[in-house]
């Protein structure tokens, strides 16, 4: 089988799903040969911030997905959260390995069209009835990908948890504030709701 198209996918996703592979907390099917690239040209830049007593990129994005693992299962365990959704999920491994520790937890994946048809190939094997991939705009206020109509698609009897994680810094305060009007009227549709983000 060929490896997917994933010219479309920005390259920290490329490099942080390979960090992820790197040090144990993914799978191989999501790191890419432009990850691992990307990955050993910064290598010398994060041994020098390390040697400098600074945290490096690695060290970052490894602490702020354990943190919000840590979080979201502590909600989960508490019985807060019965359901997941990770915007601009991207490259992330989060979905499967939730899935494994709370085989009860229902999982979404939700990302622009491009990912979510790479991520398919990449993982759609992985999937069962309670994990999948949708296509949704985080920006988009109303319409088949918005959370909006998500909200439609997912039990209305169960604490949800929405994750975003590194999708607020690529915009300015307008849609950055627009994203979480979209996630504070989604989680309005349940009757307990859980923010997790960088």
């Amino acid at each position: 089988m060929t490896a997917p198209d994933t010219s479309r996918i920005s390259p920290t996703a490329h490099y942080t799903a390979y960090a992820w592979y790197r040090n144990g907390m993914s799978v191989p099917e999501l790191a890419t040969a432009k990850g691992r690239l990307l990955f050993h040209a910064l290598s010398p830049a994060n041994r020098l911030f390390s040697y400098a007593g600074k945290a490096d990129l690695e060290s970052m994005l490894l602490a702020r997905h354990r943190v919000i693992d840590h979080l979201l299962g502590r909600a989960i365990r508490s019985g807060e959260v019965q359901q997941v959704v990770e915007v601009a999920a991207g490259l992330s491994p989060r979905g499967l390995r939730i899935r494994r520790r709370f085989p009860n937890i229902s999982y979404v994946e939700a990302d622009l069209k491009d990912m979510i048809q790479t991520k398919r190939s990449c993982i759609g094997r992985m999937l069962d009835e309670r994990h999948s991939l949708v296509v949704v705009n985080a920006l988009a206020e109303s319409g088949e990908d918005s959370l909006k109509h998500l909200a439609t698609q997912l039990d209305p009897t169960k604490g949800t948890a929405v994750i975003t994680e590194g999708l607020l810094p690529y915009f300015d305060g307008a849609d950055g504030a627009r994203i979480w009007r979209n996630i504070s009227a989604f989680l309005r549709s349940f009757p307990s709701g859980v923010y997790l983000s960088d």
